[in-house]
């Protein structure tokens, strides 16, 4: 498979999405993502301070 197939195969989904889904479908869906995103930072960040507690 050629690289540009690759690409357009891969951004198939993506240009559905863009073109089917309504904005405040994708504006939650992003508000989704990104409360995720910080809750993922948040336990990383808790996760690090916790290690170098301990190794103090």
């Amino acid at each position: 498979m050629k690289k540009n197939t690759v690409n357009k195969v891969a951004s198939k989904p993506l240009s559905n999405f863009v073109k089917n889904t309504s904005q405040e479908e994708k504006e939650k869906i992003y508000k989704d993502i990104m409360i995720t995103v910080c809750d993922i930072q948040n336990k990383i960040i808790a996760k690090a301070k916790k290690i170098s507690e301990q190794s103090t």
